[in-house]
């Protein structure tokens, strides 16, 4: 039974500018501005150093080439790709196996990097390349003989396939690649169509998702292929100078839906979705790192310098943001304190049962907020390397659902974002996961609440209000539906 049939591979369609991230167009604009500042760095260069690590190693867990658990991955992203901090029985082979293929993988992350500062054109010789430069430490593969039994073969590196290479499915279906003899003329296509993206200006994150998608259709070698499609997705997000594509273990299942959509329905939008979300993850971090650490530990007269800037910066009132922000927050609630009261009210109009509070739906704007949920924002933003910023504007709203043995809430926080003048807007939705009112502050922080819809959801200063509106507008229906979808199975 065939699960997916092999058909040639499609060039963008017409609406391809309808897939692009308003959010990542805005934020790469700002980093791009940024960075200029912080090139030669200490810090800059640690981070850059530490993401490439990062992508080193995650891009073989992802793909099941070896396994490292979390904690050593950690170590290896702060420390370096060393054997001797693999500690035996934290990997499912030897570290003085798995980091000389870890190295492999970080020299071609590195030669992207050398690639798009040449502005070589990408070619099929260049794929080739980077296979036997991923391979050089990998010399065999798994294959499945005549008899259906999996057998190992020595692995062609550099080369295209030369027998099929279909999986087959826990249920038995197949799912079908391109046939050895069209690999050739599809990736000369691929390519070709590549190179004409970008004399058309295709936004970064959807050619990446197409380049992707289409180099995994065609998987022209006869393994790691996975690897080199993110390798070109990162080639391409490296050349808008944004970051290369971390794909993180965690995030499998999502990566894999996205592909299988693709795959499905042509459609490439929630692949873009995603390498868009991992890329502002990952922009937002870079902007978030504070002054002192972007240059060093500067001599003690710098700091004092450098400590009586800031104040007086703030006396001056740096925290300001442009006029028209203000106007947009009061939009942003606005929208979000209706959505809230209108849910209120069809909860309690269905259950009908106003002699008993506790059977009622209560929306409230917080307007001073306990200090447990001011901290709790805090410090779930700072966990992901950034500072919230409420001199320039914070608000807080919190809907309160009907129970019969316990207090289920979601909290929403909008708020500045920025070491002194914030760089742009966020809202946070956390629903508490313990069924308990607010404890203490540690349990607020590890177990009381949690982040939902993705993530936050974040605006630059410079995006179109009508764009953020519309954006947020979106964000809030699927927060909600994830919300109430949990409230529903606790009940």
């Amino acid at each position: 039974m065939i699960a997916h049939a092999w058909s040639p591979i499609k060039n963008l369609g017409e609406g391809w500018l309808a897939l692009e991230s308003p959010n990542l167009k805005y934020l790469g604009q700002i980093w791009r501005e940024k960075r200029t500042g912080l090139e030669g760095g200490n810090a800059l260069k640690d981070f850059d150093a530490k993401l490439r690590r990062e992508w080193s190693i995650e891009t073989g867990i992802i793909e099941g080439l070896y396994h490292l658990d979390r904690g050593v991955t950690r170590t290896l992203i702060d420390k370096g790709l060393e054997a001797s901090l693999i500690p035996f029985g934290t990997a499912n082979t030897p570290g003085e196996r798995v980091v000389p293929v870890l190295r492999d993988h970080e020299d071609v992350l590195n030669g992207l990097f050398d690639f798009v500062a040449r502005r070589r054109e990408l070619s099929t010789s260049y794929i080739k390349e980077i296979h036997q430069a991923f391979t050089r430490n990998q010399h065999t593969t798994e294959a499945v003989d005549q008899f259906g039994k999996v057998i190992s073969v020595e692995l062609l590196k550099g080369e295209w396939k030369r027998a099929p290479n279909n999986p087959t499915k826990s249920d038995g279906s197949i799912h079908q690649y391109c046939p050895p003899e069209h690999v050739a003329s599809e990736m000369d296509n691929l390519v070709s169509w590549h190179n004409e993206h970008i004399g058309l200006g295709v936004p970064p994150e959807v050619e990446a998702a197409w380049l992707h998608h289409r180099f995994t259709q065609i998987h022209p070698f006869q393994d790691g292929n996975g690897r080199i499609a993110r390798a070109l997705a990162s080639l391409v997000l490296i050349r808008a100078k944004f970051f290369p594509l971390v794909m993180v273990r965690e995030s499998r299942s999502d990566y894999i839906d996205a592909l299988q959509h693709a795959d499905k329905l042509d459609d490439l939008r929630p692949l873009v979705e995603l390498i868009a979300k991992h890329q502002e993850s990952t922009i937002t971090r870079a902007i978030g790192l504070s002054n002192d650490v972007l240059t060093g530990r500067p001599p003690i007269d710098e700091i004092v310098s450098d400590a009586a800037a800031r104040i007086r910066s703030s006396i001056e009132k740096l925290t300001q943001v442009p006029p028209h922000v203000h106007g947009l927050v009061d939009e942003l609630s606005n929208i979000l304190n209706s959505k809230l009261k209108s849910i209120s009210k069809k909860i309690n109009e269905k259950i009908d049962a106003h002699d008993y509070k506790k059977f009622l739906a209560e929306t409230l704007y917080l307007k001073s907020p306990d200090d447990l949920i001011i901290s709790m924002y805090k410090n779930i933003m700072e966990d992901i390397g950034l500072i919230v910023n409420e001199k320039s504007f914070s608000r807080y709203f919190k809907i309160n659902l009907p129970s019969a043995k316990s207090h289920p809430n979601m909290i929403f926080g909008i708020f500045g974002i920025g070491h002194q003048k914030p760089e742009f807007g966020t809202c946070l939705a956390c629903v508490n996961k313990d069924l308990s009112e607010l404890p203490n502050l540690d349990g607020i922080r590890k177990t009381s609440y949690e982040v939902i819809g993705g993530g936050p959801f974040q605006w630059t200063f410079i995006e179109p209000n009508e764009s953020v509106l519309k954006r947020f507008d979106a964000w809030v229906d699927a927060v909600l539906l994830e919300g109430l979808n949990r409230w529903r199975r606790r009940e």
